[in-house]
């Protein structure tokens, strides 16, 4: 790992915007791993954990689909997710939620959760 990937800098991509409309098709249809950024407008904790999920989505594109998820535009998934607070990440693997992370934390946190995950599915 380079000295710029290690202290947070990278590629960034946008993640996969969703809403209730596209949660099942995106989400509990997907293929792959997904990881879920379900944040809020104002929310400074969301603002700060924006460029990691940017960041992890150009580094694991085509191995895990990296989406967010704007609370205030989503109730029903919200609802049927039992999210009560933001930012929460939730890492699914097919359609079932396999990892729950509330609060914001580092960018290893959130690779070491995704491969884990990897490593699990190709054993």
């Amino acid at each position: 790992m380079g000295l710029m990937k290690w202290l947070g800098f990278g590629s960034e991509q946008d993640p996969v915007a969703l809403d209730d409309g596209n949660f099942h098709k995106e989400v509990r249809q997907a293929d792959e791993p997904v990881l879920v950024d379900v944040w809020s407008p104002g929310c400074s904790p969301c603002d700060a954990l924006a460029p990691t999920i940017k960041r992890l989505a150009a580094e694991y594109d085509g191995q895990v689909k990296v989406c967010h998820l704007d609370a205030s535009s989503a109730p029903r998934t919200m609802r049927s997710l039992g999210i009560r607070g933001t930012p929460t990440v939730l890492i699914f693997d097919r359609a079932k939620v396999v990892e729950t992370i509330v609060g914001l934390r580092g960018q290893h946190y959130y690779e070491e959760a995704l491969e884990d995950l990897l490593e699990a599915r190709a054993s």
